[in-house]
């Protein structure tokens, strides 16, 4: 994709055209912009405006200085043809949510680009990593020279220029330590869990004491009714040998 000219309703853009050319050029930007403006214009015309969205703050900040509805429009040229996108506003709450792509030329619709997919079919790249080769805004200028450093090194070291990784490990480190104190819930969780598998293995080992027991019942019981068996039947033979020797007496 080659980028011929731009235009907009966006912060204090203004309507004002910028066009550029196959060489090697120094462009005196319009009054009061700068590369953040067009750098965040030409962001939400290939991405869209997810960021407006998310952040209010942009959203303010980027409004037109006029109070017209924002819009944008970019002149390409892309697999050989002259293509216009552009991105209007019908809801002032919802920013240049319609998108129309079409032939410079003759107006036919650029069934290819959508909404959505236009960076990415364009660039071959995501937001993201679009984002990352624009990676000195206007707040890397004042940076002091170990902010600057350290954004260096995070380039050189991750390729990330933002410093997501390193923000991400940070914050994960904080979340880690965070977890891992004694007062935690995760560490009282823990404590409490260690307590509850000691208490089932304590019932577990009692209720093979109470099987045992059960068993050796069990086993009494048959002993006991074996016992009870044996005493009737002794106790039957006694009586009847009583009596016979009673009666032997009587026939004395």
């Amino acid at each position: 994709m080659k980028l011929l000219a731009l235009e907009g309703q966006f912060g204090r853009m203004d309507c004002q055209k910028i066009e550029f050319t196959d060489l090697f050029s120094a462009l005196t930007l319009p009054k009061d912009w700068n590369e953040d403006t067009l750098r965040a214009f030409l962001c939400v015309m290939l991405y869209g405006p997810n960021a407006l969205r998310r952040d209010r703050t942009l959203l303010e900040r980027f409004q037109p200085l006029g109070g017209a509805p924002m819009s944008g429009r970019l002149d390409i040229e892309w697999n050989g043809r002259a293509v216009t996108i552009q991105r209007t506003t019908k809801d002032p709450n919802a920013p240049m949510q319609e998108f129309e792509a079409y032939d410079t030329a003759s107006g036919e619709r650029c069934r290819l680009l959508t909404a959505k997919n236009c960076g990415q079919m364009l660039l071959s790249m995501s937001e993201e990593d679009f984002l990352s080769c624009l990676w000195i805004d206007g707040a890397d200028l004042i940076r002091s020279e170990d902010d600057f450093r350290s954004l260096l090194r995070a380039m050189a070291e991750t390729g990330d220029p933002a410093q997501r990784a390193h923000t991400a490990i940070a914050h994960l480190d904080a979340w880690r330590a965070e977890i891992e104190a004694e007062d935690s819930p995760l560490t009282l969780a823990r404590a409490e869990q260690q307590q509850l598998t000691e208490a089932v293995t304590q019932t577990e080992q009692l209720t093979r004491e109470i099987d045992t027991q059960r068993k050796y019942c069990l086993t009494l019981s048959d002993r006991a009714q074996h016992i009870n068996l044996t005493y009737a039947e002794r106790s039957k033979r006694y009586e009847s040998q009583l009596t016979s020797a009673e009666l032997l007496r009587q026939n004395l």
